[in-house]
Formats: structure tokens, C-alpha cells, sequence
């Protein structure tokens, strides 16, 4: 009977194969669990981040209609408040201050979310509470202190150098970063920041000015002749040479000016772009309410008082009647 010739060392080779082939599979789960194991901790994170954003956001929205609510309130930025200051020595010149007129003494409220050493909420502390005491509580931040100086390691960038411009000329720096001021429940880690920029004092620029309307018998036309002014666009840097200011009424954001023909991306000497210069200047979704900030509720119509008669005019507050009083007609 004819053996067959096996090979003494086939098994060994067959057994170190398997072996192998196990051991790269254990490192190819290993990798895998390794690689989704990072992906859902990202994940995680990012929606941390997310809900942290959405917390800010809510808790600066509170802010503003707690300060900036009521009708007796003036707002501004903090550049007016450092008259002395130049531009590379003016502090946070972008924050957005309110001020109550019916409390001239009071102090603005600073809409930003505060010193990153102090509690949450701190710097929304209402100053109603304080009546017309002409100072801030402890822990409150002002634009123009000097004595708080946060780490730039826990600073976030709020406005940054997409948006807007650092200090250029007589111009201030238009970029704002506020430090981290972490969350107020100790089972949650977290952090956030918020500034509030006042799109009131912006300009409106894609306003239409219905006096181009062909049509004579449109009651918008009529009605806008009342005012002699137009929108001066052409004095705003780059847009002295657009070829149509019409372009102006397509805008559905400022960022979209470099889009316009005949706009000026520069202006003069300065590389920094039109767009980022202004950014703290001009508003594609602006809008007001007339608002009366003295007395209260709205603006009165002023037009009305020359249709009174000499009795009604001296008492109202046009003539010689007590402040506040209402112009109405019979």
C-alpha cells in the first residue's frame, strides 16, 4: 500500500494562518471600537456644545428684554462713554449699553454675560432693584473697569476677525471675546458667553424708497413725499460707485455687499475690507418700534397739533398744558 508524503511543517503553518488571522481580527475590532467609541464622544461633545449655545443664547435674550424691554430706555454703545479714550486705548467699545430714562442717575446695564470669575447671572441682576443708587453691585462689569483682566486662555471670540475689524485709524476695534462663565449647576460641565449687539443704531440698507415707484397713485409714494430725505448710501465706504443703488433692496444680509456691482471691497489706503469695517454699522434686518423713551407707550404724532384749535394746542403738552398730556382732535 502507497503512503502519501505529507510535509512535517504544514500543520505549524496552518496553525500560525489561523493565528493571524485571529489576531487581525481582534485588532480590527479593536480599531473600530476604538474609532466609534471617539466618534460618539465627539458627538456627545458637540451636542454639549450646542445645547450650551442654545442656553446662551436664551439666557441673552432674557437679559435683553429684562433691560431693554420696558419703553423708557435708551440704548448705545460703550465707545460713548470713554470720551477721553482713542482708539487702541477705548475698552470693549462694542458692548451694548441700556439706560432707563426714567432714572437718569442709574447706570447702564451692560447686555453681555460677565466677569468669568463671579456666578452665572451676576451681570443680569436687574439695577431696578438697586432704585436710583448710582452704582453697580459687586461683581458687576463695566466696560471701563481696569481692574479685572481674565486669562486670554479662557476668553471666547464672539466677533471675530470674519466678521469685523481690529482697531484701524480713528476707528475702534470691532472684535469682541468675553471669558467663559460656567454654568451654575455643579452636575453639568459646561460654559458660555454672550454679547448682544445693538442692530437699532445700525443703518437700514436695503430699504426701498418708494418715490422711484412709477406709479404715481401708490399711497406709500404719496405718503413718503411728507420727508424730503433719501438714504445716503454713496457717502457709506464702497458704495459711492454702485451702478445701481437699487442693488441695495436685494440684500438679505450686509455680508452680501461685496456682491454688488460697483462696490468698493477698499477704500483708500486701508486693506481691511468695506464689509468687515462696517460691520458693527450697517443692518440688512434692523427694525424699530416709535416708541416713546420719555413718557412712555408710543410716539405721538406731531403733526396733529396744528390741527387743533388755539384752546386744544394750550393744553397739550405743545403749548402751555402739563407735560405728557395726549394731542387729540374732536
Amino acid at each position: 500500500m502507497k503512503h502519501s508524503k505529507r510535509s512535517p511543517g504544514f500543520s505549524l503553518i496552518l496553525s500560525l494562518t489561523v493565528m493571524a488571522g485571529i489576531v487581525m481580527l481582534l485588532v480590527t475590532v479593536s480599531a473600530f471600537i476604538t474609532v466609534e467609541s471617539r466618534a460618539v464622544m465627539n458627538q456627545q461633545l458637540a451636542t454639549r456644545a450646542k445645547l450650551n449655545s442654545i442656553v446662551a443664547m436664551r439666557l441673552a435674550l432674557a437679559h435683553l428684554q429684562q433691560e431693554a424691554g420696558p419703553d423708557r430706555r435708551s440704548t448705545a454703545r460703550a465707545d460713548i462713554t470713554q470720551p477721553a479714550a482713542t482708539a487702541s486705548t477705548v475698552r470693549n467699545p462694542m458692548w451694548t449699553g441700556i439706560w432707563r430714562t426714567d432714572l437718569p442717575d442709574l447706570p447702564p446695564s451692560w447686555i453681555v454675560s460677565g466677569r468669568g470669575d463671579q456666578p452665572a447671572g451676576t451681570q443680569s441682576l436687574s439695577l431696578y432693584q438697586t432704585s436710583s443708587t448710582p452704582d453697580y453691585p459687586a461683581g458687576y462689569w463695566a466696560p471701563w473697569q481696569t481692574g479685572y483682566n481674565p486669562d486670554a486662555t479662557s476668553m471666547v471670540n464672539l466677533v471675530g476677525t470674519g466678521s469685523a475689524a481690529a482697531a484701524e485709524g480713528s476707528r475702534p476695534s470691532g472684535l469682541v471675546a468675553l471669558p467663559k462663565v460656567a454654568l451654575p449647576d455643579d452636575r453639568i460641565k459646561g460654559n458660555y458667553a454672550y454679547w448682544v449687539g445693538d442692530e437699532g443704531i445700525k443703518a437700514r440698507i436695503n430699504l426701498r424708497d418708494v418715490r422711484t415707484v412709477s406709479d404715481t397713485s401708490n399711497a406709500d409714494q404719496m405718503i413718503s413725499l411728507r420727508s424730503p430725505l433719501t438714504p445716503g448710501y454713496s457717502l457709506i465706504d464702497g458704495l459711492s460707485a454702485l451702478t445701481s443703488p437699487t442693488q441695495l433692496t436685494s440684500l438679505d444680509s450686509a455680508r452680501q455687499l461685496p456682491l454688488l456691482s460697483g462696490y468698493a471691497k477698499t477704500t483708500g489706503a486701508s486693506t481691511t475690507p468695506n464689509v468687515r469695517l462696517l460691520f458693527h454699522d450697517l443692518s440688512a434686518t434692523s427694525a424699530g418700534v416709535l416708541a416713546d423713551s420719555l413718557n412712555g407707550g408710543l410716539k405721538r404724532d406731531l403733526s396733529v397739533a396744528f390741527e387743533l384749535s388755539d384752546a386744544q394746542f394750550a393744553a397739550t403738552e405743545f403749548g402751555q398744558g402739563v407735560a405728557g398730556a395726549a394731542a387729540t382732535t374732536t
